[in-house]
């Protein structure tokens, strides 16, 4: 086996035949593959420095929403963004029907209540991940305990 019969190169295209072709950017002629770098700590962005670090960044723009004591009502700030946007849509395809011209002011509001609503769900992002799992261990707990019942009785 393996003597120029062909077997042995049989057997390596069904097992080539298992993945993706090789890209031809890693092929002989474009020489070694190199991965491109990954960013550094900070990195730019459609114009906006972003961070890698985890957690919330911070909102670089101006806030449409309101605090009550460092505290943010959320749900009801959302609403108010939303009924925000739309109009700011509203006004936008308007002004895009009448006059084309007078339009950057219009994208640059929507573009900001957009963020604004982005950095909400952010923050409502931890929140739901901290219900989630203590739901997952409420039903976990709720499951050992029916199980020692019918055990014990």
């Amino acid at each position: 086996m393996g003597d120029g019969d062909g077997t042995e190169r049989a057997g390596n295209n069904e097992a080539r035949a298992l993945f993706p072709p090789v890209p031809p950017y890693a092929t002989a002629e474009h020489g070694e593959y190199t991965r491109p770098e990954l960013p550094t700590d900070t990195f730019v962005l459609f114009g906006e420095i972003h961070s890698r670090t985890p957690g919330i960044p911070p909102l670089h723009v101006q806030t449409e929403f309101d605090k009550v004591d460092g505290k943010i009502a959320a749900k009801e700030e959302l609403l108010k963004l939303h009924k925000r946007l739309t109009q700011a849509i509203d006004e936008l395809l308007e002004a895009l029907c009448e006059d084309p011209q007078s339009y950057a002011r219009r994208v640059e509001l929507v573009g900001l209540l957009f963020r604004n609503m982005q950095y909400l769900l952010n923050i409502l992002r931890e929140k739901q991940a901290t219900a989630t799992m203590l739901d997952l261990l409420r039903r976990k707990i709720r499951e050992k305990q029916d199980c020692l019942a019918e055990l014990g009785g």
